[in-house]
């Protein structure tokens, strides 16, 4: 887990690298679609910063979840609030070729949780 970490982080760059770019989409499509359905205007999001975030959350919360922590736990629930957000997972529907195995091996992942 951490070679793939560093993988993620090595392409960082001065400006967040291809990563933030791609995430800097999702993140406005997210933003735009939770101020539509909240009724309110949200601020801007940093996209490097939210990289960062998200990579070394990734990093600090394999660890701790593997010890066996309480915020172990609570890194894995937000990542499950952030996922979609991630893997652009409300854009996609059944006519999508990646629909189906996505959604198998997020199950996969959900029973091995619970």
């Amino acid at each position: 887990a951490s070679l793939w970490n560093y993988y993620r982080f090595s392409g960082f760059g001065d400006d967040g690298g291809p990563a933030a770019k791609e995430l800097a989409l999702k993140l406005n499509l997210a933003k735009a679609n939770l101020s539509s359905r909240l009724w309110v205007t949200l601020s801007n999001i940093e996209v490097r910063q939210a990289s960062v975030t998200i990579v070394s959350l990734i990093a600090i919360g394999g660890v701790i979840f593997v010890i066996r922590k309480i915020f172990g736990a609570y890194l894995a629930v937000y990542f499950t609030i952030v996922s979609p957000i991630l893997y652009d997972i409300y854009n996609n529907g059944p006519e999508d070729r990646y629909f189906s195995p996505f959604w198998i091996e997020l199950f996969k992942v959900c029973s091995e949780l619970f």
